[in-house]
């Protein structure tokens, strides 16, 4: 074992005194296949990409959550009170037009007092889907026709009658 580290020792320190031809690291390189690798890579990013390009709008899709769910909570429960998911989808578009045309405050604003009177309306309606206001308490029709007048002007602006700034 001894004469193996001397001649491993010897190889070293002779090793460090010799210097490599400047055409050697060339004909190393060139040696090299580098072309499959970047098969690989390319075919890699390639797949990467279309994984992409199909999981995002896909994952949109699916978290895509309805504005009418802010004032109901689902279309189930529109559905518990005999409404329909046909009365529920066109509640959520006129929710959308007026995201459009509503200011992001006034919105939000619009958005609360609805889940306000849907509270009453939920209250109040029958198993054919018609509200009936006038079967709340005295104090419960009071606060019904306070949030009556406070939506009043969302609407008219949704509808174009008055001309807001």
């Amino acid at each position: 074992m001894d004469i193996e580290k001397r001649i491993m020792s010897a190889l070293q320190e002779e090793a460090i005194n010799i210097v490599p031809a400047p055409e050697l690291r060339e004909k190393v390189m060139a040696s090299i296949p580098f072309e499959k690798g970047r098969k690989q890579v390319k075919k890699r990013l390639v797949a990467g990409i279309v994984a992409a390009a199909v999981l995002v709008p896909t994952a949109a899709y699916g978290s895509y959550s309805y504005l009418a769910d802010q004032v109901f909570g689902s279309s189930n429960v529109v559905k518990e009170h005999g409404g329909t998911q046909q009365q529920y989808d066109h509640f959520e578009s006129k929710l959308q037009q007026a995201k459009k045309k509503l200011t992001a405050k006034e919105f939000i604003t619009f958005v609360g007092l609805l889940k306000d009177l849907a509270y009453y309306h939920l209250k109040t309606i029958d198993s054919h889907g018609n509200i009936h206001p006038d079967r709340l308490q005295k104090k419960d029709r009071a606060d019904y026709d306070r949030l009556l007048q406070e939506v009043q002007p969302y609407f008219d602006k949704l509808n174009g009658d008055i001309q807001t700034k």
